[in-house]
């Protein structure tokens, strides 16, 4: 008896075993993936912002720059 009660034990921290992996293993494909699609978005040609006005930038001094 002894023998099935070790090995029904065995059989609960292996099942436990199991879901920690397959959450961690879950998690490193989501961050994967996510790594992949920041990589491939950043490779793409982006559009300089709207409110650039090269009339208005000032130098260090407060001075425009023309």
């Amino acid at each position: 008896m002894k023998v099935e009660v070790q090995s029904l034990c065995n059989r609960i921290f292996i099942s436990h075993n199991r879901k920690g992996h397959r959450a961690f293993a879950v998690f490193l494909l989501s961050f994967f993936i996510g790594i992949r699609r920041r990589g491939v978005s950043d490779m793409r040609c982006r559009s300089p912002p709207l409110h650039l006005d090269f009339e208005h930038f000032k130098n260090s001094d407060g001075r425009y720059l023309w």
